[in-house]
């Protein structure tokens, strides 16, 4: 009899447990279902405004540059060793990767396997510097602005600077453009022919807590003047649920007049544990209450890292009356996924909690600019925004996540990289 009852036993448990992970299985079907749904449609609506293709093609070539770079030679610290041939990459019109290719340097670049067959496709450009000369002269000039700005007029002068993939020079943004200073930059310090000095424009906070950049359309025609609200339309509001979702309005309370931002995306902070989202550091301070509405409070901020080389992040720690989401305001998913490799040509897409949902072309993948006396690493992109769409999550096509805007106008969006946050932070995506 007691056998019989065991038996029995281990039978409803059997079935139970069956039942238990078949719908575990089924619930992780549907929502990897939903997902695939929504990069779907974010492709398609990608493919709508660049042409048939181009989500497909650029999400090969990046995957593509990334596989490259973990080939490339590393030196002891972890940098790149560039092949000698080797002077970068961008995308074309199509997505598809363009190579850029020292001239003298091209039958060496015709015996590498990883370069032979885009160079047999045509898919490549002959220039005169190499990406390791280009990369050699942001390090020295870097390193000069880390010693010297505090306290010096003509550093300070110097806006911002980075490698211009298709110019194939170290573009530099200067305050004052003019022989006097550009002498003196050549003087004290760096002078090489791969330089090439611009106009700029002082980058400020604005009373909005957003940065300014140049006005005059320095970085690149806009090209998303076709908002995605002229395909499907999203309204934006101060959300009273406990829902926190990316790219939705958080603030903190101020005087005379509170301070606005956008949730990034949420995140798991590797030391203990803790759930939360980021946004960013130049509004949330330490230890202040954020709210999602003028009666609820989303979270506090926790550890604040503001403008530590490439990250402005604020990490808010939910209440536990919040339900963090990675539903973003167009109703997709955004993916766990990280994306870490961009490159001029590289289409992005953005969500702030002004502006909305908008995509955008990458113009520099990392540009060095000075910002509360500090050269922050940046990716700068042709898109617009405004005050308040700081913290809003930067995404592909495929909904992998790549940033969170931290500064912009109407010439101009910049994000800091995603996995810049995580690694500096040890945070992690879930």
């Amino acid at each position: 009899m007691r056998k019989k009852v065991v038996s029995l036993v281990m039978v409803l448990v059997l079935v139970v447990t069956t039942i238990v992970i078949a719908n575990a299985a089924v619930q992780l079907q549907d929502e990897l279902g939903e997902m695939c749904q929504g990069q779907a449609e974010m492709e398609a609506l990608t493919d709508f405004k660049l042409g048939e293709g181009f989500s497909e093609n650029q999400r090969e070539a990046l995957e593509w540059l990334e596989s490259i770079n973990r080939e490339f030679d590393r030196t002891r610290s972890g940098d790149v060793i560039f092949p000698c041939f080797y002077g970068g990459l961008y995308l074309g019109n199509d997505g598809r990767p363009i190579v850029l290719i020292v001239e003298s340097e091209l039958y060496y670049a015709r015996e590498h396997n990883e370069f032979s067959e885009l160079i047999s496709r045509g898919q490549y450009r002959i220039v005169e510097y190499s990406y390791t000369e280009l990369n050699h002269a942001v390090n020295i000039i870097l390193e000069y602005m880390d010693e010297n700005l505090v306290g010096c007029i003509y550093a300070n002068n110097v806006i911002s600077f980075g490698v211009c993939e298709r110019t194939n020079r170290v573009v530099i943004y200067m305050d004052e453009y003019s022989e006097r200073m550009i002498e003196w930059f050549r003087n004290h310090v760096y002078d090489s022919p791969v330089l090439v000095f611009r106009q700029g424009r002082r980058f400020v906070f604005q009373s909005g807590n957003e940065i300014s950049f140049c006005s005059d359309n320095y970085y690149g025609d806009i090209h998303n003047n076709d908002t995605y609200d002229n395909i499907n339309e999203i309204h934006f509001d101060t959300f009273s649920s406990r829902e926190i979702r990316p790219g939705d309005n958080v603030f903190r309370w101020g005087i005379p007049r509170n301070h606005h931002a956008t949730v990034g995306f949420r995140v798991r902070r590797n030391s203990d544990g803790m759930l939360g989202f980021v946004s960013v550091a130049h509004t949330f301070d330490t230890d202040h209450w954020v709210y999602s509405s003028l009666t609820r409070r989303a979270g506090r901020t926790s550890s604040v890292t503001s403008f530590h080389r490439s990250v402005d992040t604020a990490f808010i720690i939910a209440n536990d009356s919040s339900e963090l989401s990675n539903v973003l305001p167009n109703g997709h998913n955004l993916s766990t996924a990280v994306q870490r490799e961009f490159t001029q040509g590289t289409w992005v897409i953005s969500a702030g909690s002004v502006t909305g949902i908008r995509w955008g072309e990458v113009r520099y993948p990392s540009h060095r600019m000075n910002i509360n006396g500090v050269f922050v690493d940046i990716v700068v992109v042709n898109s617009v925004s405004e005050g308040g769409d700081s913290g809003g999550p930067v995404f592909m096509s495929s909904l992998a996540t790549a940033g969170m805007i931290v500064a912009g106008d109407n010439t101009a969006m910049a994000f800091v990289r995603a996995h810049h946050i995580l690694d500096t932070l040890w945070f992690s995506r879930y």
